[in-house]
């Protein structure tokens, strides 16, 4: 794989895939866009644990639910997902 990625901490993956883009600096949205483009942005499986557990305790809501909602933010143009 390549050294490259822009691997996504789960709090900015989860504010990049429910939209909520004014909690990311600009610089922060250059990034990511950047690495879509290039297909090397990343996210971690440990993120995918991450959300299903802030969901679990309430701590944050997935829609329609925790595992549809990770189907869908995996589907993310150019995100690959890495151990």
């Amino acid at each position: 794989m390549s050294q490259n990625l822009l691997l996504l901490d789960t709090h900015v993956w989860i504010w990049a895939i429910n939209k909520e883009i004014d909690k990311l600096s600009v610089t922060a949205l250059n990034a990511i866009a950047k690495a879509e483009s290039s297909r090397t942005l990343a996210i971690s499986a440990i993120s995918v644990w991450e959300v299903g557990m802030l969901d679990a305790k309430g701590r944050i809501t997935c829609t329609p639910d925790c595992p549809t909602w990770v189907d869908q933010a995996l589907s993310f143009p150019g995100l690959t997902l890495i151990d």
